[in-house]
């Protein structure tokens, strides 16, 4: 039992951090599944409601650093670098919402001033830049490339999996 503690309660922890990061995403990749970004069968659940070839895929994804002995600290920089490359184009659009949401914008809750709301977005940019600068300086050259190969790779295939008309995104993201 001493042996099986020493030897598994590491692999254990380094899988519950790494899982803690990456299974937050099962909603969103359910949910891409059943717009049709995904193939459709990951958004099926299993008995007791969970999306479980989701799960699956997600703890595969974790343990294979934990066995190829990729360090933590590499792994989180790679993780915020490639999650950067992705949130910048969405930080971009942000500045477009006060024109093609004008009614919505004005009388939202929350309302801001046109040229507060981007000076806020101009600033969220530029954090987001400087992360990702931070996060590219820390990694060796070919993994902050490889990190920049697999994010334009999400762009290319977003890009043409929007081309095939299979898409059918829904505006609510109510999940039962």
């Amino acid at each position: 039992m001493f042996v099986a503690f020493i030897i598994l309660g590491p692999i254990l922890c380094l899988t519950s951090t790494v899982n803690g990061a990456l299974a937050s995403f099962t909603i969103g990749l359910a949910k891409a599944s059943e717009d049709g970004w995904l193939p459709q069968q990951l958004s099926r659940k299993g008995k007791r409601g969970t999306y479980w070839q989701i799960t699956t895929l997600l703890s595969v994804v974790c343990i294979i650093p934990i066995i190829l002995n990729v360090n933590i600290g590499v792994l989180s920089s790679i993780v915020t670098l490639l999650i950067s490359i992705l949130t910048i184009p969405l930080i971009l659009s942000f500045w477009k919402l006060p024109i093609l949401f004008e009614d919505e914008f004005k009388k939202s809750t929350l309302h801001l001033s046109v040229g507060f709301y981007r000076a806020t977005v101009v600033i969220g940019l530029a954090a987001r830049l400087l992360i990702t600068y931070f996060c590219i300086q820390k990694l060796t050259a070919a993994v902050a490339i490889g990190a920049i190969l697999a994010a334009v790779c999400c762009f290319g295939f977003a890009f043409l999996r929007y081309r095939t008309g299979k898409i059918h995104c829904e505006a609510a993201y109510f999940f039962d």
